[in-house]
């Protein structure tokens, strides 16, 4: 619904947003502003760590989409488990710096 009223705007995201978003983004900020200050992660603005992070999201909430472009019909929950966590990996490697320690 988030991603759906994101592209009209008005008051529904304007709930939306005060009642879901902005919680997120306000306990997210000091985070990332430590990760960067110690160049744990590129300096970025905090907006797009927020599509970095909600975007793919959608890999693993968009069944149908993700059927059409490939996703075989009724993956087990192990396997749904299992490409969450290469999403995560993707994602969260992708945010590191070049030539630091990937993720365990």
């Amino acid at each position: 619904m988030i991603a759906d009223e994101s592209g009209r705007g008005g008051e529904r995201l304007a709930y939306l947003y005060a009642e879901f978003i902005e919680p997120f983004v306000v306990s997210l900020r000091p985070v990332l502003e430590r990760l960067m200050a110690a160049g744990r992660m590129p300096t970025v603005p905090v907006e797009l760590v927020f599509f970095a992070i909600t975007g793919p999201a959608m890999a693993v909430t968009q069944e149908a989409m993700a059927n059409q472009l490939g996703r075989p019909v009724g993956l087990t929950p192990h396997e749904r488990r299992d490409r969450a966590d290469a999403l995560a990996r993707l994602v969260l490697e992708g945010l590191l710096p070049a030539g630091a320690p990937g993720l365990p």
